[in-house]
């Protein structure tokens, strides 16, 4: 772990919402920050307890969910246990940030007879990786552009 500055961004949005939070993430180290930074307030989906998280969530039963992009946002139905989605770490498939939203979005809530704002909130650290790949995302840079920079600043920082 190279900084709690994320986790400490969710605690943040869990006060001001006072509301449950889906947390979409990327790599499976910040799942396990995540419980440990949360404990039981947080379930983590897997193909072990799909149903059950997803069950519990919807019933209310969670403060915070989260799932990895690739291995949570398919099949899930999430709309019944809250209204807010943390992306946590960025990711360069659009599919993938696609299918997590649809997951809890406006039309979900609306399809389920909710009339309530979907609330997406994205975190990114300033200056690494992370800036990178939402700058491949917005088309200010291509794939390649952002591996170069990359491999460059490995090769600065390298002893």
């Amino acid at each position: 772990q190279l900084h709690t500055a994320k986790l400490q961004a969710i605690e943040s949005i869990l006060e001001e919402t006072n509301e449950p939070l889906v947390v979409v993430f990327y790599h499976h180290g910040f799942a396990e920050s995540l419980k440990a930074k949360f404990k039981d307030k947080v379930a983590v989906i897997d193909s072990t307890n799909f149903t059950r998280v997803q069950d519990e969530w919807n019933a209310g039963g969670l403060r915070i969910l989260a799932f990895q992009y690739a291995k949570g946002a398919y099949g899930l139905s999430l709309q019944h246990g809250g209204r807010n989605i943390c992306f946590a770490e960025p990711t360069y498939m659009a599919d993938h940030y696609a299918q997590a939203i649809e997951r809890i979005g406006p039309m979900r809530q609306a399809q389920s007879g909710y009339q309530r704002t979907v609330n997406v909130f994205q975190l990114c650290a300033a200056d690494t990786h992370d800036s990178r790949v939402f700058d491949v995302v917005v088309g200010k840079i291509s794939v390649e552009q952002a591996l170069t920079l990359a491999i460059r600043d490995a090769e600065l920082t390298a002893p």
